[in-house]
């Protein structure tokens, strides 16, 4: 599995027991494709599959549109990738989630849109999505607690093309940067549930909220530091292309 450019970084070799989850366009071997439409993406650690079973929701591949590098992109009305139970930390296990990314929705459209969903409903979620402050798009981090769902959006950096998002997860607060420029902490002892992992929507019974753009890798970890969290933000920043 060829996935570092430059010295070769591979995020499976270099993080070991502490890479949870992760999800790459460049492995294609991790895709099930009908042409360029993506049915089902699964994850490199774990083997879990999220899918999609009607054409027009797939989300379409390509080696390229990832600023010359491969991405999935989703295209605002319909398209996501669904799954059941997961495997990922849950209730108020500290993790980090981090997105490569590229967000395409305009600030005249004002709805909020899903790259990332996790658990059951707003009130046991953990979420990354786009949002416009003061005609602004910007980063919307979401974590349920059980009774509520506590937000804060990234206010520095305009959310349109391609980022890096991280989210960090305490057990008793959370975190969120983009491209390294963070918000946060703020205070919750999240409520995360099993029950549902989704690409491009929201994690209500039905999908929606649906993310415009591409999705070029996700991982899901342990908390990071030291040299595992300088490599891993090197690398990903490097395939931001800009």
């Amino acid at each position: 599995l060829t996935l570092g450019t430059g010295g070769g970084y591979n995020p499976v070799a270099a993080l070991g027991a502490d890479l949870l989850g992760y999800f790459e366009a460049r492995d294609l071997t991790s895709m099930s494709l009908s042409g360029p439409m993506v049915g089902a993406w699964r994850c490199l650690k774990t083997g879990y599959e999220v899918t999609q079973g009607t054409d027009a929701a797939k989300p379409i591949y390509s080696a390229t549109s990832f600023g010359g590098d491969p991405g999935l992109t989703f295209d605002g009305t319909d398209d996501a990738l669904l799954g059941t139970a997961h495997p990922y930390p849950i209730g108020a296990t500290p993790s980090e989630i981090w997105l490569l990314l590229s967000q395409a929705a305009a600030v005249a459209d004002a709805t909020q849109r899903y790259a990332l969903g996790l658990g059951e409903g707003a009130n046991y979620q953990r979420s990354i999505s786009r949002a416009v402050t003061a005609s602004v798009n910007r980063v919307r981090s979401q974590i349920g607690t059980g009774s509520a769902a506590t937000a804060h959006n990234q206010l520095t950096v305009d959310f349109s093309s391609r980022h890096v998002v991280r989210q960090i997860l305490t057990s008793s607060d959370f975190t969120t940067s983009i491209d390294g420029q963070s918000i946060g902490p703020t205070s919750a002892v999240a409520d995360v549930r099993s029950t549902r992992f989704r690409f491009g929507s929201f994690i209500n019974t039905l999908a929606g909220n649906f993310y415009q753009g591409q999705i070029a890798a996700c991982l899901i970890t342990n908390p990071m530091s030291g040299s595992k969290l300088t490599d891993l933000e090197t690398w990903l920043n490097a395939r931001r292309r800009l």
